[in-house]
């Protein structure tokens, strides 16, 4: 743990301890969980192969592990954000139920939750377990099927050629531009440069590694942003777009991605990523990881020819107002409490 320190100032949401009281508070959620859970912040995925009964049973399994853990612990999930993504050629779509009754799991699901083997491909299921309904077929809830769903914020999309994701990230660089273009009446490259760097580039190459362009024409699409971007800076409108790349110092977004995937595979076979390969591979529970990191092992999945669902689970009941019973219970069973209510 960091030392302790005088705390000056508050945040505009939510409160400087939150992040760490809340990862403390989930911390118990994989329990007993049979297949992959990958945690990063309040965004939870479950994911297991379902190339066979039991795989799908064992996802069925850990929902219902999960929507326990939920109801012990008084959170609750978003239905709103239920969704199932199907990937893979000759994807059968099977409806996706989830029961949200303790009691309800096993013979039930096993009818209705995909009966029949699924063929190569795989499916990405964007889930959630629901409060129980009155009357008949209580706490049952059929999740409804969607093209693409934003992970983490990069869209990922049935076929994952990643297009739909390059196409949007070019139209937010563009919008902000147009703002700084529109708004700035500097054009000296002391303000233009810092303000490209700060707002645009970063809608440009966030997770730039994952959803990077294959075609040339999805490369060009983010190279006219920066192009526009050089063209407004004084006295360089009449250079050609490599001319200004050499004035101001920069590599076109083509090298930046290029010098990026290097650094990544570097990254990735040496460097701080290998545990987390070991526990990819290994089917554990994997902490504080983003989107890229849940993508490899899928990918590997499919590669070795096995179907997967990824189940994305959204709390909508805000963590301040959970029972501070339970916080500090949690807090104790890491030697915490006394610390924190000192």
């Amino acid at each position: 743990m960091s030392k302790w320190t005088m705390v000056t100032s508050g945040i505009p949401q939510g409160s400087i301890l939150g992040p760490a009281l809340f990862n403390i508070f989930v911390s118990d959620m994989d329990s007993e969980i049979e297949c992959t859970l990958s945690k990063f912040a309040d965004d939870t995925k479950l994911c297991g192969v379902v190339s066979t009964l039991e795989g799908r049973d064992a996802i069925q399994r850990d929902l219902d592990k999960l929507e326990r853990w939920a109801h012990v612990n008084r959170m609750k999930f978003s239905k709103a954000k239920c969704k199932v993504l199907h990937v893979g050629r000759r994807n059968p779509k099977h409806g996706v139920l989830v029961l949200a009754r303790i009691e309800s799991i096993s013979q039930r699901a096993r009818t209705v939750n995909c009966p029949y083997p699924s063929p190569r491909g795989f499916a990405v299921v964007f889930s959630v377990l629901l409060p129980n309904l009155p009357g008949e077929g209580q706490g049952e809830e059929w999740i409804e099927s969607s093209p693409e769903e934003k992970d983490l914020g990069v869209l990922i999309d049935e076929k994952l050629n990643m297009s739909r994701q390059r196409a949007l990230a070019a139209q937010k660089a563009n919008r902000v531009l147009g703002c700084i273009k529109r708004g700035v009446t500097s054009r000296s490259r002391e303000v233009i440069l810092p303000l490209y760097s700060a707002l645009v580039r970063p809608h440009l190459e966030y997770c730039v590694q994952l959803w990077g362009p294959q075609y040339r024409r999805d490369m060009e699409l983010l190279e006219r942003v920066q192009r526009r971007a050089t063209k407004l800076i004084r006295g360089l409108e009449h250079l050609s777009y490599e001319d200004r790349l050499r004035e101001l110092g920069w590599f076109s977004l083509e090298k930046r991605s290029l010098q990026g995937d290097l650094i990544a595979a570097f990254q990735y076979l040496k460097g701080p990523t290998e545990k987390l390969e070991r526990d990819c591979l290994s089917g554990s529970v994997v902490t504080g990881q983003g989107v890229a990191y849940l993508v490899i092992k899928v990918t590997r999945l499919v590669d070795e020819g096995k179907t997967v669902d990824v189940v994305y689970l959204h709390f909508s009941k805000a963590f301040d107002t959970v029972s501070h019973r339970i916080l500090l219970e949690k807090l104790a069973a890491h030697d915490l409490d006394r610390h924190m209510l000192r």
